[in-house]
């Protein structure tokens, strides 16, 4: 462990220079730039009329991201339950060790790790394939909208 510590301390400490001029610079570099813009900016396309937001009417009305974040923690939770179930049935494979074995350990939390992640990544697929069939869905009702008109 030694080993490593004094390279990540150095490159820990290199980068937090770096990004700290980098932000000086950046920080310049925007004055500069709003300089610029404030010679040759007109106050006229200020008006309403002229400068508006785009409009997005053809996409959905609503955001998906609840159905995301749902997904994924559902996904989560799921992958946790399932990752006690399997550690309690490694545990039981390895009777043999007190528990403290490097084997068990390791065991147990790559159980963990991966049925987290595994079933994560199932619920974000999963809200995928949801969007994907509610999008297809209002495209086909637009469409038919549009055959009557």
């Amino acid at each position: 462990m030694d080993f490593i510590m004094i390279p990540l301390v150095v490159g820990i400490i290199t980068y937090g220079i770096y990004s700290f001029f980098e932000l000086i610079v950046r920080r310049k570099e925007r004055i500069m730039f709003i300089e610029k813009i404030g010679e040759k900016f007109d106050t006229s396309l200020l008006q309403v009329t002229k400068l508006q937001m785009p409009s997005f009417s053809n996409r959905l009305p609503f955001s998906f991201n609840a159905l995301k974040w749902g997904s994924l923690l559902l996904g989560v939770g799921f992958g946790l339950l399932m990752g006690s179930v399997f550690n309690v049935w490694i545990l039981r494979i390895m009777e043999g060790y007190n528990g403290k074995a490097w084997n068990v350990y390791e065991a147990t939390s790559i159980a963990y790790g991966s049925c987290v992640l595994l079933f994560g990544g199932l619920g974000l697929l999963l809200s995928f394939f949801m969007e994907k069939n509610i999008a297809h869905k209002e495209m086909k009702q637009q469409r038919e909208k549009e055959k009557e008109e």
